[in-house]
Parts: C-alpha cells; sequence; structure tokens
C-alpha cells in the first residue's frame, strides 16, 4: 500500500481550491442539510399531533410546516458565510 504523504512525511496545508479541502466543508454543510429537514420534520409532527389533540387538522399541520422551514431557513443563514469575495452595498 502506498502513501499519499510526500516524502519528508509532512502534509502540506490545504489551499482553499484544491478538493480536499471542500470535501472538510462537505460534512458540515451536509450535517446543516440533516438539521434543515429534522426541524421541519419535528415541527410538522407536533403540529400534527396538535391537531389531532384539538380537532383542528390541517391547521397546526401546515403551521409546523412553515414554522419549520422559516425556522430552518434563518438557522441556515446565520451559519453560513457569503462567498468569498462578495460585496455587500454598504447604503
Amino acid at each position: 500500500m502506498t502513501s499519499n504523504l510526500p516524502k519528508n512525511g509532512k502534509r502540506e496545508p490545504l489551499n482553499e481550491g484544491s478538493a480536499e479541502f471542500a470535501g472538510g466543508d462537505f460534512g458540515r454543510y451536509a450535517g446543516l442539510g440533516m438539521q434543515f429537514a429534522l426541524v421541519i420534520c419535528l415541527l410538522t409532527f407536533a403540529g400534527y399531533a396538535l391537531d389531532e389533540k384539538l380537532g383542528t387538522l390541517p391547521l397546526f399541520l401546515i403551521v409546523g410546516v412553515l414554522a419549520g422551514f422559516v425556522g430552518g431557513l434563518i438557522s441556515i443563514v446565520k451559519k453560513v458565510p457569503p462567498p468569498s469575495g462578495s460585496r455587500r452595498k454598504s447604503s
């Protein structure tokens, strides 16, 4: 079995453009996607359970789906940095 390490045995720091660097972000963004889906599912289930208890189907089911989507989206927007090199307009 061959090693991918250079002859000196030390690994070079990853450049932002390298495939290995991008792979490190994959786990982070996959986790955010899972969190987004989980928030929607949990609030949908909570809305459905509340509707069953109160007999108001589908009122709280719809509210749960929308609240989950908005909450998950806000969470993603806060955690994902803007693309490098992007400019924000100052007003």
